[in-house]
């Protein structure tokens, strides 16, 4: 009688913890409207890493530096269309989803990369 309850409650525990895994499977999170293509965010971050490149250089000095920072990304945004503020909450989102941002963050890295070389032919063939 004791091995017939065991063996129910075991069957059971194994139903419920099924359910669990079926339910939490079918569930996939709604992308808020304000996200924008992954593509899109990808470009807009190599931008804005240029961008912070070109003012820890110096590239532009200016007498004061946070009026020119605020500058330089005002018109990038405007540039590429964008708000910053749904910019900043395009990173917010992605910014607590670690694994997406790892993976935003290596496509960035390529990009640039891409970039550096371009401008590395371009520089040689120009002195040559």
């Amino acid at each position: 009688m004791i091995d017939k309850l065991i063996y129910k409650l075991k069957v059971f525990l194994v139903t419920i913890g099924l359910v669990f895994v079926f339910v939490s499977c079918g569930k996939e999170e709604k992308k808020p409207d304000y996200l924008w293509p992954k593509e899109k965010f990808v470009e807009v971050m190599t931008e804005i890493q240029i961008t912070e490149t070109v003012i820890r250089l110096g590239i532009h000095r200016a007498q004061d530096s946070i009026i020119l920072k605020d500058s330089l990304f005002a018109a990038l945004f405007r540039e590429m269309e964008v708000n910053r503020a749904v910019y900043d909450s395009n990173y917010n989102y992605y910014l607590k989803r670690p694994a997406e941002m790892e993976a935003i963050f290596d496509e960035v890295m390529v990009n640039l990369s891409e970039r550096s070389a371009l401008l590395k032919e371009k520089k040689e063939s120009e002195t040559e």
